[in-house]
């Protein structure tokens, strides 16, 4: 764990050999106001990973699971800016990822995933929290694939499931993975502080699964479906229904069809 103080801008790693969830387990630590920031917690096994709304994340023991805690006010990340930080964070991972993977295309999901032939390699989990004295954090929950086969995945799971393994043939280095993702976040993450979202914006449509394509999304009690066109200036998903330009800045979204 040296390297990661040594090379990024990780002031304290929380290690832990196995956690329920990391984004739990940074929660506790800043209830309890004992994490500097940014801090790190890590596992190398997650039994109770979380994923957006009432979803779960599956972690093997090959997976890279860790949690980067912020607090908006000593980053320069505004809290009222928070929708379109997991996009930003999600374009550096797809950078990070694409480094392994040449001749492959990884491509980007709104709002939250990140894929590689259509099959999700990595998740993310933003979450704010009120700690101590009533200060704002920002939690970052990063899940990826490493060195997991698709056979040990869940079976519900197997379909949709990829990992570097899977796609390379060769265990990777999970320290070195994390680090160069933390690299890639600290460049993105302070473009963002100083010029917003628009950046990310019309980077994101290079790489994004969902483009032109005919999806649904449940958002609140309603479903609305129509062909995707692309982001938002505020990070929502744009969708033309019958004619018709709206806006949803979240839900749960699925591909209806090509």
């Amino acid at each position: 764990m040296k390297a990661i103080l040594q090379q990024t801008f990780i002031k304290k790693v929380y290690y832990y050999p196995q956690l329920g969830s990391t984004n739990q387990q940074a929660i506790e630590l800043i209830r309890a106001g004992v994490a500097p920031v940014p801090s790190l917690v890590i596992t190398d096994c997650q039994t109770r990973g979380r994923g957006r709304g009432h979803n779960s994340w599956w972690s093997g023991v090959g997976s890279l699971a860790f949690t980067v805690i912020f607090k908006p006010a000593k980053s320069s990340l505004s809290v009222c800016r928070f929708s379109t930080i997991p996009l930003v964070v999600g374009f550096s991972l797809r950078r990070t990822i694409q480094a392994y993977l040449s001749g492959r295309l990884v491509t980007l999901k709104w709002p939250n995933d990140i894929l590689v032939d259509g099959k999700k390699i990595c998740g993310i989990l933003c979450e704010n929290e009120q700690g101590y004295q009533k200060q704002h954090y920002l939690l970052v929950g990063i899940g990826i694939n490493v060195n997991d086969p698709r056979n040990g995945a869940p079976e519900e799971l197997q379909s949709v499931f990829v990992s570097l393994y899977e796609l390379l043939g060769v265990k990777n280095d999970k320290e070195e993975l994390l680090i160069n993702c933390l690299e890639n976040m600290e460049m993105d993450l302070r473009r963002f502080s100083g010029e917003g979202f628009l950046y990310f914006r019309d980077k994101w449509s290079d790489f994004d699964y969902l483009l032109n394509k005919i999806i649904s999304i449940n958002y609140e009690s309603s479903v609305a479906t129509g062909k995707y066109l692309g982001l938002s200036e505020s990070g929502g998903v744009l969708i033309d229904e019958d004619g018709q330009l709206n806006e949803y800045i979240s839900g749960e979204v699925k591909v209806v069809r090509d």
